[in-house]
């Protein structure tokens, strides 16, 4: 979440952030209070939490469905509702989903993950149509293979993998964090203004391949 000061010097960068981590057991209020009683307003809403599990369809449990759905669709649609409000007395707001290109794709052992991608890149496309009209602009951002602190690890260890991985980039490279951040910035800038209900792909082609 962030809140941008009007007397900010760049009315295109928010001066005030707050992360919050949304557990998929609580309610969101917590969270969305102190940021309330931190900056006054909330501008900004960056949907960022993420979990997976990867096994064959047909052994997952329901305890994995309920975690996995809790955290990737429960807490940003919960989230979402508590900061709209907010945004239209503000009558403005952005709101960001980080969604994945497995949204947009099926693979080995992760039709659980990429069910709740799915349904939230739709969610974001619900939003930014009921929205519009209160100026309040919803886009989502898939990201690809990304060279997070947990890939880098992986890759070190499995250089098999790695090489399995390029074959399907056209780029011939993973995504660098720094990348997806920079999209995630643009999006929530006056530049992208006109941008609405958009689930930008950022994978090196992973998905046209």
């Amino acid at each position: 979440m962030a809140s941008r000061s009007s007397a900010g010097n760049n009315p295109q960068l928010p001066k005030w952030r707050s992360a919050a981590s949304i557990s998929w057991r609580k309610a969101p209020q917590p969270a969305l209070c102190a940021a309330m009683a931190a900056f006054d307003r909330i501008d900004i809403l960056v949907n960022n939490a993420a979990i997976r599990v990867r096994r064959p369809f047909g052994e997952f449990t329901a305890e994995e469905f309920d975690q996995v759905v809790g955290v990737n669709l429960r807490a940003p649609f919960l989230v979402s509702q508590e900061v709209v409000p907010i945004m239209k007395a503000n009558r403005a707001g952005r709101i960001i989903n980080i969604a994945s290109q497995m949204g947009s794709i099926a693979e080995q052992n992760l039709a659980l993950y990429g069910l709740t991608k799915a349904a939230l890149i739709h969610l974001t496309m619900s939003m930014a149509f009921e929205l519009a009209p209160a100026n309040i602009m919803v886009n989502a951002v898939s990201p690809g293979p990304t060279m997070t602190e947990y890939n880098v690890e992986r890759t070190r260890q499995h250089p098999d993998y790695l090489a399995h991985k390029l074959q399907y980039l056209p780029s011939g490279r993973y995504c660098r964090p720094d990348e997806i951040a920079e999209v995630v910035r643009f999006l929530a800038t006056t530049s992208a203004s006109n941008i609405q209900g958009h689930n930008l792909v950022v994978d090196g082609g992973y998905v046209i391949h």
